[in-house]
């Protein structure tokens, strides 16, 4: 991934955008000539895809290199106070409502950017996909559950099919293909979740919305 990073941002990151600049300057050029537009159109978007892709894949290779981040104590409380200022447009714009219940667990020792990173997805989807018949509703909880930390994710929206629910977790993959998401947001907190000894599970039903559950396997402060 390392390896693919560096090719990709040195020698393939060049030359598209090189290409970019290409067929904008053409398609000034050429503005006069109308039979034209349509395949600038879809040279530009072409081209914009690719360079999309390969920004895609070295933002997942940079996520690969901090899964050595360091642990801390994390308070949720604090962690959802920043996420809320950082999806704050998001979350004006739907008019959702969100509600954390962390009673029964509010801090635990873990990387912290993961748990953001985990939370920012879950939320920002929920957000997202959020039903046409109902008003948007969020609730987060948490709870020691044998040797982990799990944080539950749940909304009232359009749900998740249950055959589908594998598949949302692969690199690049999305229920809606007309939406504007990458599909590697699952895939990440799945990966975050993994590398260090968690799970994550789905319950989901398509007239109430979906629940994700989170296991986070506590940490030792490697501060200590």
């Amino acid at each position: 991934m390392e390896q693919f990073a560096y090719v990709a941002t040195h020698d393939l990151r060049s030359p598209i955008l090189n290409l970019r600049s290409l067929t904008e300057l053409f398609a000034k050029r050429n503005s006069d000539l109308l039979e034209n537009d349509p395949i600038f159109e879809r040279l530009q978007k072409a081209v914009n895809r690719i360079d999309d892709t390969l920004h895609d894949l070295i933002a997942v290779a940079a996520h690969r290199k901090t899964l050595d981040e360091s642990n801390t104590e994390v308070n949720l409380n604090f962690v959802l106070d920043d996420l809320k200022e950082d999806l704050a447009l998001q979350i004006n714009h739907s008019n959702d409502k969100i509600e954390c219940d962390f009673e029964k667990l509010t801090s635990f020792i873990y990387p912290k950017g993961h748990v953001r990173s985990i939370l920012q997805n879950l939320i920002s989807n929920s957000l997202k996909y959020s039903s046409s018949n109902r008003k948007p509703e969020v609730k987060i909880s948490s709870m020691k559950e044998d040797e982990f930390v799990r944080i539950s994710v749940a909304d009232n929206g359009k749900g998740i099919p249950p055959e589908k629910i594998d598949y949302i977790f692969g690199l690049f993959k999305r229920l809606d293909k007309d939406d504007n998401g990458k599909g590697m947001g699952l895939y990440i907190v799945k990966s975050q979740l993994e590398s260090l000894g968690g799970k994550i599970e789905v319950d989901t039903n398509q007239t109430q919305g979906v629940r994700f559950n989170v296991y986070l396997k506590e940490q030792m402060n490697s501060n200590l």
